[in-house]
């Protein structure tokens, strides 16, 4: 969706919330009125007398006269408290329940600005509308097969990948099953085709059940949204700094014009000093490239503030044909 559109279903649905809060007060205000048959007609007393009150301060009426009338207004509001009370409710109870206390609902300030519940919406529909085309569904743990990593010596990097491969399944299936919002984020590095999509969309499976707010996207398809809403708000570029646990997939496939530099050393710097982890994969093994295409700056705040997770083997994909 593009923001105009988002926009306007997020009012949408935030007048959707009005109306139903103004329904349940109406519905729960017949059922005090049928509890407290006197109620009805005192608030009518306190609306008649709230109109006296405003009559006498148009027309200019003496001080005495608006005193006593607003004496009388107080004495009312006060026995309807007490009323409600002695019968267990609250002069709240009568009234509707909204999300937001600031708009009531309305989705714009009283200065006609668009309240900060609006943006909060909109944010949560684009997590939303990530999630929704990520193939979160597709990989688990379950269907991680260690069998398709060789289990002999890879004379290169002198080393067994499905023993390598053994250690870092183990670390991510020990990530999800403890995690906790204070946990170091993780770089899955390796070349194409060894699972390092399908464990971070793995993580993800075992923790969205569990309530915990994770958004995963391409970086490709993140920044380029991001890219579009330059001039026009920055809900994707916001969804991803608040994230809970963000999994951006593919670093390095995105395109990067300085404005899209900027804005992945703040999503980095920023989870990185909210404390808010991230899990990045990329097919950059080598930390010289990495600083060359992102510079020092970005670069050391990956490597320094992510635990490194490499992956070696085959590709599974072509395995899989």
């Amino acid at each position: 969706m593009d923001n105009n559109e988002i926009y306007r279903k997020a009012l949408a649905r935030i007048a959707r919330n009005r109306q139903q809060a103004v329904t349940l007060a109406l519905d729960t205000k017949e059922e005090i009125y049928s509890k407290i048959p006197a109620l009805k007609k005192l608030e009518h007393d306190i609306t008649l007398c709230g109109f006296e009150s405003a009559r006498l301060a148009a027309s200019g009426a003496d001080t005495t006269a608006k005193s006593e009338q607003q004496q009388k207004l107080a004495a009312l509001v006060q026995q309807k408290a007490q009323l409600l009370e002695q019968n267990g409710f609250t002069p709240a109870d009568l009234e509707p329940k909204y999300n937001c206390s600031l708009c009531k609902d309305g989705g714009y300030g009283t200065n006609g600005k668009l309240c900060s519940c609006v943006s909060h919406v909109v944010r949560t529909m684009r997590l939303a509308e990530m999630n929704a085309a990520a193939p979160l569904t597709l990989s688990s743990f379950d269907t991680f097969s260690l069998d398709k990593y060789p289990n002999t010596v890879d004379k290169e990097n002198n080393l067994v990948p499905r023993q390598v491969m053994q250690t870092v399944f183990t670390n991510c299936v020990n990530y999800a099953k403890n995690f906790k919002s204070s946990y170091p984020s993780l770089m899955l590095i390796g070349e194409s085709g060894l699972g390092k999509t399908h464990l971070a969309l793995a993580i993800a499976g075992y923790l969205m059940p569990k309530g915990i707010n994770v958004v995963y996207v391409s970086a490709q398809n993140a920044f380029s949204q991001i890219e579009k809403e330059k001039f026009s708000g920055n809900d994707t570029l916001d969804a991803l700094l608040t994230a809970q646990l963000l999994i951006l997939d593919d670093l390095g496939t995105e395109f990067l014009s300085p404005y899209i530099h900027s804005c992945l050393y703040n999503v980095v710097n920023t989870r990185l000093n909210a404390q808010r982890p991230t899990i990045y994969t990329s097919n950059i093994v080598n930390e010289t490239m990495l600083r060359a295409r992102y510079t020092d700056k970005i670069a050391s705040r990956l490597l320094g503030g992510c635990k490194l997770l490499y992956f070696f083997g085959n590709d599974i994909r072509l395995q899989n044909k």
